[in-house]
């Protein structure tokens, strides 16, 4: 089966979803073009499809590849291979069911399918049931993904990254791997990300997430190196934010560059200066 398919040659185009999603498409197609009768190959091109917002592509892909393996005796024959195949197709349904937003049928698919999977998706039924009226938004789930989705709250948002910031950072015995600058202008850059959030540079990275980058240099550090980067996950399609923190490798990566915002900087260049000093003492 060796020429049939190439382990690493995929690995890789899968890890560039991550760090350059764009790129990602060109090495997956490059790939399936030597390798087409890799099936498996074509679940993960749908992927970074979706991760891109390229729905309609991705369902032609998820399609072509549902009709070649079942008409394919040779593949079907290999049971762990086949049950790969359809349990990555069955997850891409349903990302794309849930960016198309047709929450019907996504629950009603689910409930069909979720057995098969070895992997959980218990989020889909909630959020289902969220975005159909079914939710009682007064009741107060345990875990903070959920109680958002639920009922929405700002400063259960600002509590939840407190993780990143450096005020926190600095009276605990562990520090965090990602944190951000003491002189990052964090109401300024949220007031900022709500005004152009959503827009065309989402990633949709999950389910029911959007991925965005921002560069605003010397914003914080991520394990233990400075960096001009920061991530926001946001709910799809909303800019109401679950998530923020600063990150590394993600250059290549869709970004609005929002360093209009950190006029400041020659004034606190000594100060970030201390501040990255005393992380990198921290770390080593």
């Amino acid at each position: 089966m060796k020429d049939f398919f190439n382990y690493r040659s995929l690995e890789k185009c899968m890890e560039m979803i991550k760090y350059d999603p764009i790129g990602a498409i060109s090495a997956f197609e490059k790939y399936i073009d030597k390798y087409p009768n890799d099936y498996s190959a074509y679940t993960h091109y749908a992927h970074s499809l979706l991760v891109l917002g390229k729905v309609e592509d991705a369902i032609k892909i998820i399609n072509y590849v549902e009709e070649m393996s079942k008409n394919d005796i040779n593949y079907t024959k290999f049971f762990k291979k086949n049950d790969y195949l359809n349990r990555t197709i069955i997850i891409n349904k349903y990302r794309i069911l849930a960016q198309l937003e047709k929450y019907n049928e996504l629950y009603e698919y689910y409930n069909k399918t979720h057995f098969l999977l070895t992997e959980s998706f218990n989020i889909i039924p909630f959020v289902c049931e969220k975005k159909l009226g079914l939710l009682d938004s007064n009741r107060d789930y345990s875990r903070y993904y959920f109680n958002q989705m639920a009922d929405y709250n700002e400063e259960d948002f600002l509590k939840h990254i407190e993780k990143h910031m450096a005020d926190y950072n600095s009276n605990v015995d562990k520090s965090n791997l990602a944190i951000f600058s003491p002189y990052f202008k964090l109401d300024e850059a949220l007031k900022e990300i709500k005004n152009i959030t959503p827009s065309k540079k989402k990633l949709c990275t999950g389910i029911f997430e959007d991925t965005y980058y921002f560069k605003y240099n010397d914003c914080g550090r991520d394990h233990n190196k400075i960096t001009d980067y920061f991530l926001v996950v946001t709910f799809h399609n909303t800019n109401k934010i679950i998530t923020m923190c600063p990150t590394i490798g993600v250059e290549n990566c869709p970004h609005e560059d929002l360093n209009y915002l950190n006029k400041d900087k020659v004034k606190i260049i000594s100060q970030i200066e201390k501040f990255n000093r005393k992380y990198k003492k921290k770390s080593n």
